[in-house]
């Protein structure tokens, strides 16, 4: 057979097959109120979504059986994981009566909550995370262990219930690290969770390709261990007001149905996924890159290894050839420094990390890069070959927490400086020994105080969130014993204006950080 032959038929049948698919995709019949500016497109509908300043009503329909199995899940996890420290969490670990609903009686970890001296200065005696601190539960590789689970929860299906429209068989997994196995071991029912809205797909054809409003993950924090319920907001806004890519938020109100019960499992900050699609095309211009969400030893970027870079995006491809040169060219030795830093900035939005960094330091953020090698995504670009773009992620625990290790800092200048950082994070060290980057972090710190941090300009936004989400947290319409993660209603009343509450944590904060710039 002669090649223009074979050419023909090979064509015809790429052509008959991609018919057949239009075809069959054409004959499926979608689900009643199904839209395509609703549940089908790829242009993300920020204004409907992420609305400032909006609670939304989220409505989770789920099948009583599912909603059991996640449980019993999330308790099989808990059984054979390892819970802060080195307890055991589940049945038998830690004290904790089996894990459902009306179990542990016990009021959410945070300042007036588990009566426990806090974690931190003066509290509970445990050795600091990272440099010469406590590297995770046993067995652990030093400065690697960041997950206290043994698995990730797994996915039910349920229906989405928003603004009087429906999305079926999306699947719902709870989700987190300390959050969930605390709450989970205290059988809180307002446990974080995601939403996958395609995740179904080829089980019912007629939702291939769903998404919410051009969205097609969503994350929910239970906001825990956080008396206010607007730390990681105050925090995502004064990273965008920084310049940094962090992901849009907005609160909302989740009520589970599921057969003749109802739950509100009450107030949640649902953020946007730093590898859905949307957010790549609106900060970042682009969505075709790698991404990555690494965890591990290596993550501290200290060398490579490709367990600890785990892909979002392009996950059959082998190739991490950008994050390799990034992490070599941070770890150059030569004693050129121009061109380390041409060579770097190359392969590394330097400017980028250092701004997240400086933002990060003032609120106090330990779970993250320079404590515990998590909680940050990396994009590369193709249109900068590759380059690197740092976004970060989860910030609960920011802003004076009480549930976490006590800080290595003893001075203004270890604490806002870095000065005892080891290079063990040489993001942080190799960077800030330079005296180029090190006037830039300075800088980018100096902004976030005359910036968000203001005292002035921080107290209006944090009076204004916390009058925001207040009717969903206390009150009538408030969240109740065993749905809350807050200390009491007392404690959340108390949270911004108290005397321990965040308008003063946040003035305190500023005084410190200045007094280590003047040094």
């Amino acid at each position: 057979m002669n090649k223009r032959r074979v050419s023909f038929l090979f064509t015809a049948s790429i052509t008959v097959a991609t018919a057949t698919i239009v075809a069959t995709q054409a004959c499926v019949s979608r689900p009643d109120g199904w839209s395509n500016a609703s549940h089908a497109s790829d242009t993300a509908a920020y204004d409907v979504v992420f609305a400032p300043d909006t609670v939304h009503e989220i409505t989770l329909e789920i099948a009583p059986s599912d909603l059991q199995s996640a449980r019993d899940d999330l308790r099989s996890i808990l059984a054979t994981s390892q819970g802060p420290g080195t307890f055991p969490m589940g049945d038998g670990g830690m004290g904790f009566p089996p894990f459902g609903d009306g179990g542990f009686p016990m009021p959410p970890f945070g300042d007036g909550g588990f009566p426990m001296p806090p974690f931190g200065d003066g509290g509970f005696p445990m050795p600091p995370f990272g440099d010469g601190g406590m590297a995770g539960p046993p067995g652990a590789p030093a400065g690697g262990a960041t997950s206290l689970l043994s698995r990730d929860p797994a996915y039910v299906p349920v229906t989405v219930r928003f603004q009087n429209r429906a999305w079926p068989y999306v699947g719902m997994r709870f989700k987190g690290n300390s959050s969930l196995a605390t709450l989970g071991a205290q059988g809180n029912r307002k446990l974080p969770f995601r939403l996958d809205f395609d995740r179904y797909e080829d089980q019912h054809p007629e939702t291939q390709n769903q998404r919410f409003y051009g969205f097609r993950e969503m994350t929910f924090s239970a906001n825990f261990a956080d008396d206010s319920q607007v730390r990681e907001a105050f925090v995502l806004d004064s990273l965008r007001a920084a310049g940094v890519p962090a992901p849009r938020y907005a609160f909302a109100r989740v009520t589970v149905r599921s057969g003749s019960n109802v739950e509100y499992w009450g107030l949640y900050t649902m953020i946007e996924d730093p590898s859905d699609r949307a957010m790549r095309d609106r900060v970042l211009s682009s969505h075709s890159g790698n991404v990555y969400k690494p965890s591990g030893t290596t993550a501290n970027w200290t060398s490579f290894a490709a367990a600890d870079f785990e892909k979002k995006t392009n996950e059959t491809e082998a190739d991490f050839s950008d994050v390799q040169a990034a992490i070599a060219a941070l770890n150059d030795r030569t004693t050129d420094r121009a061109a380390w830093r041409r060579n770097l900035e190359a392969r590394f939005d330097v400017d980028g990390f250092l701004a997240w960094l400086a933002v990060n330091t003032v609120a106090a953020n330990w779970d993250a890069y320079g404590q515990m090698p998590h909680n940050y995504f990396l994009y590369g670009d193709p249109a900068q070959q590759g380059r690197l773009r740092w976004i970060p992620w989860d910030h609960n625990l920011s802003m004076g927490t009480s549930f976490g290790p006590r800080s290595a800092a003893t001075t203004n200048a270890q604490e806002f400086l870095h000065t005892s950082v080891t290079a063990q994070w040489p993001l942080i060290r190799t960077l800030l020994d330079d005296a180029t980057y090190a006037s830039a972090y300075r800088a980018h710190v100096t902004r976030a105080l005359d910036g968000p941090f203001a005292p002035a300009t921080a107290a209006a936004r944090l009076d204004a969130l916390h009058a925001l989400v207040a009717p969903h947290v206390v009150g009538e319409r408030g969240e109740q014993e065993g749905s809350r993660t807050i200390s009491s209603p007392a404690a959340f009343e108390a949270s911004v204006r108290g005397s321990s509450g965040l308008v003063s944590w946040v003035e305190q904060r500023v005084t410190r950080a200045r007094a280590a710039l003047s040094e």
